[in-house]
């Protein structure tokens, strides 16, 4: 059916009334930023951390720290709260934090810390041969060393990610060096040594029989053997035989300027005892009667030794191989140790550039018992502690003996002891048992010790050493 408006009594609506239409004006969206920097738990920035984050509609939101750990995240939809998700790195594990924005600022959530995960590197150090080398210095950057054990390996723990220098060191001379780049994981780095610096031909010999004997009479003194032959070291001592020979000394530097010296001789001659004319046997060593040369080849430290016996010399590197764990308790080592039989009853001391007794009124050349060595070991230590002497107390069942002593902290001396020195003024009486005592610094305390031990039936060896 078709009607009108009018036919049903309404009247139209006057155009005055009529609604207009409708107008919609679009507001402008309104933002914020976050900002902050990251570092890692030493405080150092990470740079190339992703920071992301999610508003309420999904869109995401990201941005990556500069080189200062810094960062922005701009035009966040404000006001509202997003919840920041922080991606670093290899070698560093991640973090969130929660923050709200409001419109028309950036606020800085400050410094926000990612935990970085340390690595390490390891690896074996060999000769040119293929031999692993024991007691070589390995060096990463300048502040994290160690040394490589008897099978060449080597290991450095706890470093933070980032790229390292590592250098391989025999005394002073660097003798390889590379980078190697650390990001929380273990890293392998073998390391082939160069041949030492020493004339074309040099070869050590007899140095596995040598340190038999040296460690047998190690053993048989109470002291801890098990010493290890550096090949490598053994080779720069034999350059340093070569080397005197043929200038006919006895000296511990080389002249580079004279026949047969070498960059690795001069090393030798200035980490090792030397001898001349005296031949090591299965019942003595060359500086028997050389008590500051014994004291350092005695070293309870000592662990890794060269060794060279040829054209009438003998070398034996000390201080380097200084290396031996060290100890679970402040601990004394003697020479001889407690109940050794057959230590020599007297001692003419023969060695230069002096001998232990000059500095207590017991000239070279005077006949007095044999010196007695005091060692002090560390926890946390490798190598030797210095030893100060307080006091020491000899007797016999015939009564006390009159004694004098040197320590590592006594002016010139001291610094070339690996431990204190007790002196008997007098010869010793031969097949006597005889007990000692002494009384060390250690620390701000002191620490004693007491100890015995059976002089020999019969005259040492009088040797001589340098």
């Amino acid at each position: 059916m078709t009607a009108c408006l009018a036919a049903l009594g309404l009247a139209p609506i006057p155009a005055s009334a009529r609604l207009a239409p409708m107008e919609v004006r679009a507001q402008a969206q309104q933002t914020g930023a976050i900002s902050g920097n990251v570092v890692d738990q030493a405080d150092s920035p990470v740079a190339d951390v992703v920071v992301t984050t999610t508003d309420a509609s999904g869109n995401i939101y990201t941005a990556a720290t500069d080189a200062d750990g810094a960062f922005t995240l701009p035009d966040l939809p404000a006001p509202a709260s997003y919840v920041l998700t922080f991606t670093p790195p290899a070698g560093y594990g991640g973090a969130t934090f929660t923050t709200g924005v409001s419109p028309g600022e950036t606020f800085s959530i400050g410094y926000i810390t990612v935990q970085a995960q340390p690595g390490a590197v390891v690896g074996v150090v060999t000769d040119q041969d293929g031999v692993p080398l024991d007691g070589m210095q390995v060096q990463v950057s300048s502040f994290v060393t160690t040394t490589t054990d008897s099978d060449g390996g080597y290991a450095l723990a706890g470093l933070l990610p980032g790229s390292y220098p590592l250098t391989v060191i025999d005394g002073n001379d660097a003798l390889a060096e590379g980078t190697v780049s650390i990001a929380g994981d273990t890293v392998t780095v073998n390391v082939t040594l160069p041949r030492p610096a020493v004339p074309a031909g040099t070869t050590a010999r007899d140095a596995a029989r040598d340190l038999g004997y040296l460690n047998a009479e190690r053993a048989a003194l109470g002291l801890p053997a098990g010493i290890v032959e550096n090949t490598r070291w053994s080779t720069e001592c034999a350059a340093h035989d070569h080397y005197l020979s043929e200038n006919h000394l006895l000296q511990h530097p080389e002249n580079l300027s004279q026949r047969g010296a070498s960059v690795g001789g001069a090393w030798a001659g200035e980490s090792a005892v030397l001898s001349e004319g005296a031949r090591w046997r299965s019942d003595h060593n060359p500086w028997e009667n050389a008590p500051i040369h014994l004291n350092q080849l005695f070293s309870p430290s000592l662990s890794v030794i060269g060794i060279d016996e040829s054209r009438g010399y003998v070398c034996a590197t000390t201080w380097p191989g200084m290396l031996r764990p060290a100890v679970t308790t402040d601990t004394i080592f003697t020479y001889p140790g407690n109940r050794s039989r057959g230590v020599p009853a007297s001692e003419d001391a023969n060695e230069e550039p002096f001998v232990p007794g000059q500095f207590v009124g017991i000239p070279e050349g005077r006949t007095a018992g044999r010196e007695l060595f005091v060692y002090l070991n560390r926890p946390g230590e490798v190598g030797q502690a210095p030893v100060t002497i307080l006091s020491a107390k000899m007797s016999s069942a015939a009564g006390p003996v009159h004694v004098r002593w040197v320590s590592t902290t006594t002016n010139e001396i001291g610094t070339y002891l690996a431990g204190g020195i007790v002196l008997p003024v007098k010869p010793l009486t031969r097949g006597t048992k005889y007990t000692v005592s002494v009384t060390i610094k250690d620390g701000a305390g002191e620490l004693s010790h007491r100890w015995s031990f059976t002089t020999a039936g019969r005259a040492p060896k009088h040797l001589h050493g340098r």
